[in-house]
């Protein structure tokens, strides 16, 4: 079981696939009870040993696209925040272009000096979670399901307490035994 918390911004977990490239694959989260299903955007890389992937799950919103030309006569760095939220800094050398994701500009080189041009804008969906609820993760493409898996929500961030949905069962302790009712 994979615990999230019930916030709509980025946040990352690590699984197991059955296949490693997830490029053309699609998460779909489909919350228990009510059925509603949400296909939310995500990005992925594989760990440093290979042995898993983490996926993060986007945030709602919007990325811009530029493209940065370097029309001096001396390397400048340019300074960036990436879609996915990661620090990027480049060096663009004298007559160089590049095109990056930039969600803000963190400093270095200014606008200006590089010929930062605004190419498109992305939008992203990420996920709506409701707390104590529980989801069904999967990972699919159009011939394969890569992953899957239960997601329970919870703003708890104590990873040694159990958890327990009472509110598919009834307990139950009459002295000599302990039992639960679905």
């Amino acid at each position: 079981m994979i615990r999230l918390r019930p916030i709509e911004t980025q946040q990352t977990f690590s699984i197991i696939p059955s296949g490693y490239d997830l490029s053309t694959a699609t998460l779909r989260l489909t919350e228990n009870g009510t059925n509603i299903i949400q296909n939310v955007d995500f990005t992925w890389d594989v760990s440093s040993n290979g042995n898993y992937v983490l996926v993060t799950l986007a945030e709602t919103g919007s990325c811009k696209t530029y493209t940065a030309t370097n029309s001096t006569s001396e390397t400048l760095t340019w300074a960036f925040e990436t879609c996915s939220g990661q620090s990027v800094f480049v060096n663009v050398a004298p007559s160089e272009s590049l095109t990056r994701d930039d969600v803000s500009a963190l400093g270095g080189a200014t606008d200006e000096e590089l010929d930062v041009v605004f190419v498109s804008e992305v939008s992203t969906v990420g996920a709506t979670l409701k707390e104590d609820s529980i989801y069904t993760l999967e990972i699919f493409t159009s011939t394969d399901i890569l992953y899957r898996d239960t997601v329970y929500v919870t703003s708890n961030q104590n990873k040694n307490e159990v958890f327990s949905y009472t509110q598919a069962y009834t307990q139950h302790d009459d002295g000599d035994d302990e039992y639960i009712v679905l």
